[in-house]
């Protein structure tokens, strides 16, 4: 039996990269490379005496919040949950919201997405890499004059729990079969790319 990913909020990742030949000389520690890893930019800075083509390694922390599966149904198709704990939630709040329908919609858009990476980091501190059966509460009041001033508050709340593949899905995606419109993949192989420049 495997075991499952269980994301980080700061999960540390070493890796190399090769002085880039815009680097004239022997470095002097203070030139950055910009790195981006798996779509995310990282600052590393090259490390004193190398020359263009050196190589070297680096560390950086990946916030593998967004590897949190997060779903208002109670189970994830092709997943079994092997462990559940205690509900969580998370809030957010945004004061003196005076704007149209339009942009209000879209703002609350914001603050659900907001709400639903607060219960995902209170499941990666509570040890799950998924939260089930999320529901959402949007709130608001109106004061001020003419009722212009609101208090938007959305909360989250949902079930925390360690889901592995089930072994249906395992064996029917080593078929090549599909189960329930899920298909098990690989996670792809980071790229990473750099670019130098002195601060």
């Amino acid at each position: 039996s495997e075991s499952p990913h269980l994301p980080s909020r700061s999960r540390q990742r070493t890796l190399g990269a090769a002085v880039p030949s815009s680097v004239r000389g022997v470095t002097n520690g203070k030139q950055v490379l910009e790195i981006t890893v798996e779509g995310k930019a990282h600052k590393v800075t090259i490390p004193h005496g190398l020359k263009a083509g050196d190589n070297f390694r680096f560390v950086i922390n990946i916030d593998e919040t967004e590897d949190v599966y997060a779903s208002t149904l109670h189970s994830i198709p092709g997943m079994d949950i092997i462990h559940a704990k205690a509900v969580v939630y998370g809030s957010v709040s945004v004061y003196n919201w005076s704007q149209g329908s339009q942009a209000a919609a879209r703002q609350v858009g914001v603050l659900i997405q907001q709400a639903t990476d607060a219960v995902r980091r209170e499941a990666i501190d509570q040890g799950c890499n998924a939260v089930l059966g999320i529901t959402y509460n949007v709130t608001n009041d109106s004061s001020g004059e003419y009722g212009r001033e609101k208090t938007v508050v959305v909360t989250a709340t949902g079930t925390p729990c360690i889901v592995v593949p089930s072994r249906t899905a395992a064996a029917a995606s080593a078929q090549g079969v599909v189960v329930g419109g899920v298909v098990a993949s690989a996670p792809p192989i980071p790229t990473v790319t750099a670019q130098a420049y002195v601060p």
